[in-house]
């Protein structure tokens, strides 16, 4: 009865489901498990990796941002504003680096609701860290356009 549902023109849909457990299909899921263990185990690499990628990155906003030419004006202006929306990179920081740190480093506290295993608990993960990524969107928005009528020197942003 499946074989009828498939249609018969669909040839490659037959042969896929006729593949046996222990063919090359599971060889390759196995080898990609290999290669995240590989890049796990040399922890002596992951630190330069980190600092290229970030190397990378300033690069690229450098590259492609308009900051204009360095100034302390414009320098202590960037601080004021870092100043202005410090929850939302603070939260910013969390959503993006502590959390996925931390439930690498410590496990024992993520068992249960917060290991994203079960339905339910991926469920409140991906809605928890949906509602902080739109609260620091929201507020560093709001920061941006009604900031400078309480503070004009961050305008030239």
């Amino acid at each position: 009865m499946a074989h009828d549902a498939l249609g018969t023109e669909n040839a490659a849909a037959h042969q896929h489901a006729d593949v046996p457990r222990g063919c090359k299909q599971h060889h390759g899921t196995h080898e990609k498990v290999h290669l995240t263990v590989a890049g796990i185990s040399h922890l002596t690499l992951l630190v330069p990796a980190i600092l290229l990628l970030f190397i990378t990155f300033v690069i690229a906003i450098l590259s492609y941002f308009p900051f204009g030419p360095f100034t302390w004006e414009r320098f202590l202006v960037w601080i004021e504003f870092a100043y202005l929306i410090r929850f939302q990179l603070i939260g910013a920081l969390l959503l993006a680096v502590v959390l996925p740190a931390s439930y690498f480093l410590f496990p024992t506290i993520f068992i249960g609701l917060f290991d994203a295993l079960g339905f339910r608990s991926f469920v409140f993960v991906v809605a928890a860290s949906l509602q902080l990524a739109w609260t620091v969107m929201i507020t560093s928005r709001l920061v941006l356009v009604y900031g400078p009528d309480r503070f004009p020197s961050i305008r030239t942003l």
